[in-house]
């Protein structure tokens, strides 16, 4: 099927199967395909072991509903596998739920405020780390960017007040606005800005952003490294890539690529 097909029109009730018919602008012809409905379930986290290394690469996509279960199951299987270390990935991740963003960020850390939130009045709730956490000891790195934004924030935040890893990359995205919805009489709703998120030590992160402590540069088309591509690379393609700030976290966790 090209991939300029175009989808028409969607025939049938909701049900199990779906007739689609679909248009070919190239042929000028229609084409109606069958297709049967289901749930896909798209991970939240994924990991591989970084070829050459003890390395355990864990990128974080999203923090949707199902984002504390998948990161536990990415550290079980990265510390079964001998892992030394993880480099936890969130470039890129435009964050979620704040529920999982406590969750994920209580994996790594052991105790005190994963965040406080702040009202117009200056009160602030903390919200405290949840214990048993899976993945407090193990050495981390945390590659964030301008991508990084909302519960990615967070999460990078308490990691650094915590001083619990060293942050690589770029300073994150400054979302950091609880938004309160108010239904108008048209049925139209205005978000307002009611509460802002500050890190454990009280820092803003609206408009601000999280600053790494290790800056790296990279142009906007730079390709990062995903681990369904790394685990595919040899040890001496990882260190001749262009995702230096990759690189730079293994340098960190003291990880040496063989550049033969």
């Amino acid at each position: 099927m090209a991939l300029n097909d175009i989808v028409t029109k969607i025939r049938g009730p909701e049900g199990t199967e779906v007739k689609l018919s679909l248009l070919r602008p190239d042929e000028n012809k229609s084409l109606d395909v069958t297709i049967k409905r289901g749930e896909i379930k798209v991970p939240a986290a994924s990991w591989a072991m970084i070829p050459g290394t003890n390395v355990a690469l864990i990128r974080l996509s999203q923090f949707t509903a199902n984002a504390e279960a998948d990161i536990i199951k990415a550290i079980a299987g990265a510390q079964d596998a001998g892992a030394t270390g993880i480099v936890l990935d969130v470039r890129n991740n435009p964050g979620g739920l704040l529920e999982q963003a406590i969750n994920v960020t209580s994996q790594f850390i052991k105790d005190g405020d994963v965040l406080l939130e702040a009202d117009a009045e200056g009160n602030r709730k903390p919200y405290p780390v949840k214990p048993g956490g899976t993945g407090t000891d193990l050495p981390m790195v945390l590659l964030i960017n301008g991508g990084s934004a909302s519960s990615s924030e967070i999460l990078a935040g308490a990691i650094q007040d915590h001083k619990r890893a060293s942050l690589v990359g770029q300073t994150t995205f400054g979302t950091g606005t609880v938004l309160q919805p108010y239904i108008m009489d048209d049925g139209s709703a205005l978000l307002l800005g009611t509460r802002q998120w500050l890190t454990p030590d009280g820092r803003l992160i609206r408009k601000v952003g999280i600053a790494p402590d290790y800056e790296v540069l990279l142009p906007i088309e730079a390709n990062l490294l995903t681990p369904e591509e790394i685990k595919a690379l040899t040890p001496a393609e990882i260190a001749k890539s262009e995702d230096t700030q990759m690189l730079k976290a293994l340098d960190l966790l003291g990880a040496k690529l063989d550049q033969e």
